[in-house]
């Protein structure tokens, strides 16, 4: 865009070639360019002030590239522009003046940019603006009283600055406002009682703006409203009734702030509540039973709060359920049955309460599961087979409750599980077979599912199954350490026995191990032959002396 500008009026107006080139679109009947779309082309470098010739455009989109430096200005001569892209740029300047005549604007992109100094309070005299993005860049100060005369706009996100100061009321004066994201700033002060008056809005998102103060029972009166977001902040007091108001709501975050008292049970008239999170607060009291019968709910987060009383019991029932976390508060009672309904639920998170009974059924058959996290409650009964064969499941731990009867051998052989002192023998017996056997626990060699307890099992039935799973590595062609390796191998799979009765106390486990002890001489001290076998076998523990006429 440098040199002689191209003389586009003084082309042949029927059929121009540049109006067959990619990026441009002409008008039907003049071939005038209305349009230049350069987006995603990995340009980079400054714009050139030649741009100005193009005094026809009415769209301009410069987004996804990396320009830098100043914006140029010459794009406010461009007077008959109607939107105007330049996100996902560089551009690391103060914004400059002139976007005043761009008097028919309507939308205005300049999202994730490096934007510096004040927001531009010139765009305020754009009344056709009905969309207006600068978020993601370093504009700082305050948010300009004056950017609540917008006539038109429906859209305003300013979020992802460094913008501080109080929220001016005047923002409530937006009448058309649908959309209104300013999180992710340093603000301070109050929500204003003016936001209100946004009757058209949405979706709000204020959230992680260090604003204090209480959650305003006036945004009850924002009836269209579909998603709230005032997570990260510093918000006290209790969660007004007035949130059952919102009956178009589909997510609300109230998360990590310092609210108190109890979840209003106003919250069950929200049905077209799809997330629900209330996480690190203060919250007291139980959860409002008819939580778990709304009937699009799939993401309830409620973890890290003083919440007593039982888990809605229709939890999952609408066969919706994907999230579920509670931990971290002091609930009783049992797990809902139908939790696991329409098999759809990814985490259940249910840590550090005080819940009892038996695991639901349906957990055996819930192959959507990936984590599951339901330790140190007073959970009982026995652990459902199915919950071994789950696909997808990548994280369980339920210890520290008061399972009973045989482990899911599956289950057992999952390190992570800690159950009591069998399940820790189960696991020496496999550490014993991979020594003996040089294989890791689990291995492709052993059969989808399997691992190398199932693999030993299999082999020692065959003919010459034990010479298969010993590791002539390890010795194995040596006569004595053969037999040695044996003995250990017999140790191992009582260590292993399906049923946890069968296996032996850890005291049995060092008696036999000292039985078994080895009882050839160690020859060289640190690497030795096998006399015969021509078998290098090495060690660094002095074993006892005792000469035999078959000596390793």
């Amino acid at each position: 865009m440098t040199g002689t500008p191209p003389s586009f009026s003084n082309s042949n107006p029927q059929h121009p070639i540049w109006c067959s080139w990619r990026a441009i679109t002409c008008h039907s009947k003049t071939s005038q360019i209305t349009t230049l779309d350069l987006s995603h082309l990995n340009l980079s470098g400054t714009i050139s002030p030649q741009i100005r010739h193009l005094s026809t455009l009415n769209h301009l989109n410069l987004s996804g590239n990396d320009f830098t430096g100043s914006f140029q200005y010459a794009i406010f001569e461009l007077t008959e522009l109607r939107t105007l892209d330049i996100s996902h740029n560089s551009f690391n300047s103060t914004f400059p003046p002139g976007i005043s005549k761009l008097k028919f604007l309507r939308h205005f992109n300049a999202y994730s940019n490096s934007f510096t100094g004040p927001l531009p309070q010139e765009l305020t005299t754009l009344r056709f603006l009905e969309q207006l993005n600068l978020g993601g860049s370093y504009f700082s100060d305050g948010i300009p009283p004056s950017y609540g005369t917008f006539p038109r706009l429906k859209f305003l996100d300013i979020a992802g600055n460094a913008l501080e100061g109080p929220l001016p009321p005047q923002l409530g004066h937006l009448a058309e406002l649908e959309h209104l994201e300013i999180g992710y700033n340093n603000f301070s002060g109050t929500l204003p009682s003016e936001l209100a008056l946004l009757y058209n809005l949405k979706y709000l998102d204020i959230s992680s703006t260090n604003i204090s103060g209480n959650v305003i029972p006036e945004l009850g009166n924002l009836t269209k409203l579909e998603t709230l977001l005032l997570f990260k902040n510093r918000l006290t007091g209790e969660i007004p009734s007035t949130i059952g108001k919102l009956k178009s709501l589909k997510g609300l975050d109230l998360s990590d702030n310092e609210l108190t008292g109890p979840i209003p049970t106003q919250v069950t008239m929200l049905t077209e509540l799809t997330t629900l999170n209330l996480m690190d607060n203060n919250l007291t009291g139980e959860i409002p039973q008819g939580i778990g019968e709304l009937p699009k709910l799939d993401t309830l987060f409620l973890f890290n709060n003083s919440l007593t009383g039982t888990l809605p019991q229709q939890l999952g029932s609408n066969g919706l359920l994907l999230k579920l976390d509670v931990s971290t508060n002091s609930l009783e009672g049992p797990i809902p049955e139908n939790v696991c309904k329409g098999n759809k639920l990814v985490r259940l998170i249910l840590f550090l309460n005080r819940f009892t009974g038996s695991l639901p059924p349906s957990l055996s058959n819930c192959t959507s599961l990936a984590r599951v996290r339901i330790q140190n409650n007073f959970l009982s009964g026995s652990i459902p087979e199915g919950l071994t064969l789950l696909p997808n499941l990548t994280f369980l731990d339920i210890s520290t409750n008061n399972f009973r009867g045989q482990i899911p051998e599956r289950l057992e052989y999952a390190y992570t599980l800690q159950v009591d002192e069998k399940s820790d023998i189960y696991s020496y017996g496999v550490v014993l077979m991979e020594i003996l056997s040089g294989k890791r626990s689990v291995d492709a060699e052993f059969g989808d599912g399997n691992s190398v307890v199932d693999w030993v099992r299999s082999k020692i039935k065959s003919k010459d199954g034990i010479d298969d799973i010993l590791d002539k590595n390890a010795g194995a062609g040596c006569t004595s350490v053969r037999e040695e390796m044996i003995q250990m191998l017999r140790i191992a799979l009582l260590c292993t026995s399906r049923n946890p009765a069968d296996r032996p106390s850890m005291r049995d486990v060092v008696l036999m191990l000292q039985e078994a002890k080895p009882k050839r001489k160690l020859l060289d001290s640190v690497l030795g032959r096998c006399a015969g076998d021509n078998v290098v076998v090495g060690g660094d523990i002095p074993l006892p002396q005792k000469p035999i006429a078959d000596q390793c």
